[in-house]
């Protein structure tokens, strides 16, 4: 008997096939370079992403964690209208560590032209290091969905579609969505 397990990183499916009750760590699923460069490696695992939390992954987190064997690190959300203000605090969050090659970003807000411009100007600041960018649907703080983003935007699916659709016509990167399965609790908006 066998269960079906499905990976997807970056966009890219990892689906595989394993005995019922054996670990999927250790076998090769699908033999695919997920960088996006053609290197020649293949994947023996399903990639240990580190996800992003704020206050928690920072720069010397990321890298701690990398050392430890995380395949991927995120930075702890960043605020898109931060950015747009060039607020060196908010950019400070993009710093990479010498050992990233690839970072994911992700970005709240609730303005898809802002989300949009921020996500294509994080793309051209941080190049081919940049993995992938999330956008955080999922955040409950309360200083955030008090201004209508993270969480909050479940309460407005044409306006967190519309933002999604801005952010991905703007960059060429795997986009990727964080949110919770509603806002209140028997709410099944996603």
């Amino acid at each position: 008997m066998s269960a079906d397990l499905t990976y997807k990183v970056a966009g890219k499916d990892l689906t595989g096939e394993y005995p019922a009750g054996e670990d999927p760590a250790g076998k090769d699923l699908t033999g695919e370079d997920l960088t996006g460069k053609d290197s020649g490696t293949k994947t023996s695992r399903p990639w240990l992403l580190l996800a992003p939390m704020a206050g928690v992954s920072d720069i010397v987190f990321r890298e701690l964690c990398l050392e430890q064997g995380a395949d991927l690190g995120y930075t702890e959300m960043v605020s898109a209208k931060g950015l747009s203000y060039a607020n060196q605090k908010t950019r400070n969050l993009l710093r990479l560590a010498p050992s990233e090659t690839q970072v994911g970003v992700q970005l709240f807000g609730h303005e898809p032209k802002v989300m949009a411009d921020q996500a294509f100007w994080v793309q051209q600041s941080l190049g081919e290091k940049l993995a992938v960018l999330d956008i955080n649907m999922g955040c409950p703080a309360r200083k955030i969905v008090s201004k209508g983003d993270g969480a909050a935007l479940m309460k407005d699916p044409p306006l967190a579609a519309s933002l999604v659709k801005a952010i991905v016509e703007r960059v060429d990167c795997p986009v990727t969505v964080k949110f919770r399965r509603g806002w209140d609790m028997g709410d099944d908006s996603s």
